[in-house]
Order: structure tokens, then sequence, then C-alpha cells
């Protein structure tokens, strides 16, 4: 007797291979039958990143100018936003999938090593990158190995973001490239679609493969290939480089928000920004 619930995953992977799909279909059949050793991952550090005089794509690409002034220079004076439980748990569950999926692509050989001498699968495969002019700086989740994948022409960066299954559920069905995929993308997720024009931009990929991960049973998946836009990425280069002249010329940068907004109340550089502290 044939069994129907391997019938139907192998019908999610062949349709995952169908719409052209080259990471979920292969991380399905994969933890069908995984084969991996035990892992120990670690919980994420809650301490505050502390400014280090470096822009990171994870945070500040949709930052105004202002904001990033003083990002710049007076780091001391900017306030954190508190932690809420909600953010706490999702960070931790959110790192557990992370390490977990790069651990699983890695032994697939699906991500390039960058550091084969890394005590763990996801520091063997994080992908740096800089630009020291525009003080912009981060790590990738890895880089996909074309070599290993017939359908790819050229590597891809590689970013695996968790979401909540109802948020998930917006994406209009598709191919990863689909453009109403890729606008859905955008608008619902801005501060991730610039995370990756920058990691586009300073590694010189054009192309991302985002993996979409639901954080609750049965788990779904959504895979995106996000294109490199240079237009999109000019704006927050141009930005930056705007940014770091002012800070060198010490002139301020125009107003992002106006006295007494509730921008200008809950502004991390509410204590330092004359809109901030009330005045013109």
């Amino acid at each position: 007797m044939s069994d129907p619930f391997a019938g139907r995953q192998l019908r999610r992977v062949l349709g995952g291979l169908r719409d052209k799909e080259v990471i979920i279909p292969r991380l399905r059949t994969y933890l069908f039958n995984p084969k991996f050793t035990a892992l120990t991952i670690p919980l994420k550090d809650f301490e505050q990143r502390p400014p280090d005089g470096w822009f990171h794509p994870s945070g500040h690409p949709l930052w105004p100018e202002r904001m990033l002034y003083y990002y710049l220079s007076n780091p001391d004076r900017l306030l954190a936003e508190p932690a809420d439980i909600n953010f706490v748990l999702a960070v931790t569950q959110g790192s557990f999938w992370h390490y977990f999926v790069q651990a699983c692509l890695v032994d697939m050989d699906l991500l390039r090593e960058v550091n084969s001498k890394a005590p763990v699968p996801w520091l063997k495969v994080e992908k740096y990158v800089e630009d020291p002019r525009l003080r912009s700086r981060g790590s990738t989740d890895g880089i996909i190995n074309s070599d290993n994948i017939a359908s790819l022409d050229e590597d891809e960066v590689f970013e695996l973001k968790t979401m909540a299954v109802a948020k998930m559920s917006g994406c209009p069905r598709g191919a990863p490239d689909d453009s109403e995929r890729l606008v859905w993308w955008r608008l619902k997720n801005p501060g991730y679609y610039a995370q990756t024009q920058e990691y586009m931009r300073m590694s010189g990929l054009r192309f991302t493969r985002v993996v979409i991960l639901g954080l609750q049973s049965p788990f779904p998946m959504i895979e995106l290939q996000v294109p490199y836009s240079y237009g999109e990425a000019m704006k927050v280069a141009d930005k930056y480089a705007r940014v770091v002249q002012a800070v060198a010329d010490r002139t301020l940068p125009l107003p992002c928000c106006n006295v007494g907004s509730k921008e200008a109340i809950m502004c991390p550089a509410r204590q330092v920004c004359p809109v901030g502290l009330g005045m013109v």
C-alpha cells in the first residue's frame, strides 16, 4: 500500500520545482529524511548593539538623514526602544530557525563556505560585506552555490526570514520571480527589501533568494527571487554619502518630523535633536 503522506510530500516538492523554487523543494526533501547530527544552537544576545560608526543593512537603509546624522555624530545620545515580550519571543524563535536552516543548507552544500574553519555551520557561510566609503557593512545569511543547482546561472545572496503565518497569507501565488509577489514583498516588508538591496550593492551579486518560513504548524514556506535595483540601491547609497559628508562638515540635515509629533516624541534622537527637544 502506498503512503498517502509520502505522496503528498512528493507532490509539494514537485510543485515547488515546477514553480522554479530552488531552495524549498530541496529543503523539504532533506527534512523528510534528515541526516544532520546533533546541533547546539545559541540564543540571541539581547544586549542592545551599541552604535559602532557603521550603517547596517538590517536596520538603517530606511532611516531619515537627520537620524543617521545623529547616529554617527552623537551615538551616546540615542535612546534604544525598550523590547516587549513579543519582540523577545519572536527574535528568539527567529534566531533558532536561522541557525537551523543554515545548518541544513550547509549539510546539502547549497551555500558557499567562506570560512571553513568556523566552529559552527552558520559561521562557515555568513558572508561579510562592507563599503568603507559609505560606512555600511553587514553579513548575509549566505551565498547560494550555483555550482550545485543546475537551474541557476549565477550565485545569489541567500536570506531567511521568519514571519507570522497570517502575514504570509497575503503573498500572491506564483513563481519566486513573479512580479506581483515582488510588489507584495516590497510594500509589506520595505525594510527587508532595502536590506537585500544593500547586500547586493556591496556584494556585487544581482539576485537575492529569500525564503520565508512561517512560525507555526504546518510551517509554510515562500520563496522569492529579488532582483537588484540600481535605482533603489543608489537612493540609500546617496543618502549615506550625504550623511557622511554632513557629519564631516558639521551641517545638520533638514528635519524629518515636526515638533510635538508622534515621530518626534518616539524618535531615538529626541534627546539631542532640536525638534525632539521642542525647539525650532
